[in-house]
């Protein structure tokens, strides 16, 4: 049953429409979008850096600049949603469920990005949309990069390796 429910949430997403234009520069999904599925956030706050991890990369990244981030529940699922500006599009968003997504669970969430995913070359848990968002499913977590932030990070990290130095702050 509590899969059931955690599905039918993640449906939702795939049917609610976002107000916010998908660009390259975010993932078309605003705080609006968020807060229709999933109530006010349970954590929004602004920070001057953030660190994520990144498919394909060892340890984490930490970008330093001005952030919004916003953290959701609802049920058993988890949402952290990372914006340049709240009111424009989210460019990073983490699910977080209790259990190991199931196919059907990571199909429904990866739809109300884009269609047409496929296996990305940076990771074997990554996925890369036609329009070039990109995913990436580790365990109990899926995070979905817009375009510009996924193609900015790793010109960082490749330019890093190519100069033998550890990732650089930004």
């Amino acid at each position: 049953m509590k899969h059931l429910l955690i599905i039918i949430w993640i449906v939702l997403a795939v049917v609610e429409t976002s107000s916010a234009t998908p660009s390259g520069a975010d993932l078309g999904k605003t705080e609006e979008y968020f807060k229709n599925l999933y109530g006010s956030p349970k954590i929004a706050r602004k920070v001057t850096e953030f660190e994520f991890s990144f498919p394909g990369h060892i340890g984490s990244i930490r970008i330093t600049r001005p952030f919004f981030v916003r953290e959701f529940e609802s049920g058993k699922l988890k949402v952290k949603v990372l914006y340049t500006d709240p009111t424009q599009g989210a460019i990073w968003v983490k699910y977080i469920l209790p259990d190991k997504w199931t196919h059907e669970q990571l199909t429904a969430a990866l739809q109300a990005y884009d269609s047409d995913w496929k296996g990305a070359n940076e990771s074997p848990t990554a996925y890369r949309s036609s329009s070039g968002r990109l995913a990436d499913n580790v365990l109990l977590e899926l995070t979905i990069y817009a375009p510009q932030l996924s193609t900015d990070l790793r010109a960082k990290i490749d330019e890093a390796d190519r100069q033998g130095k550890a990732v650089p702050k930004f």
